[in-house]
């Protein structure tokens, strides 16, 4: 974590009366990835309750890169780079070019193609 951000937390965390010395050292102790000395019992309700949950405690779900690099599409589509390239030049696949070299696809384009190539099974 770095100053600027401990700053913004412990002024966040001063801010609010209700919470007493022992917390606060506790709360700033969880967000360097140490366990508190003594734990208060009501630390887990405060960081539950707080507006500003950071750390391991709040774990947001990871977003996926907008874009992807060859390699990293083919293993998006779970194939290889080359069935990849022959997709692309095949016109399947839409692609952006930046230079001569970048290229990267959009994974919504990626889903597009999962999804046109899904086949409905019929069951008799």
């Amino acid at each position: 974590m770095n100053v600027a951000t401990e700053k913004i937390i412990r002024a966040a965390i001063e801010s609010d009366r209700t919470i007493t010395a022992d917390e606060s050292n506790a709360a700033i102790a969880i967000l360097h990835g140490r366990i508190p000395e003594k734990p208060p019992a009501s630390l887990l309700e405060f960081i539950r309750q707080s507006k500003f949950q950071v750390g391991p405690i709040h774990v947001e779900p990871q977003s996926v890169n907008p874009y992807l690099r060859r390699r990293e599409a083919a293993k998006y589509l779970r194939c290889s780079v080359r069935q990849l390239d022959e997709m692309k030049h095949r016109g399947e696949l839409p692609f952006h070019r930046f230079g001569r070299r970048l290229i990267v696809f959009k994974t919504t384009d990626l889903d597009a193609l999962i999804e046109k190539r899904r086949i409905d099974v019929k069951r008799q």
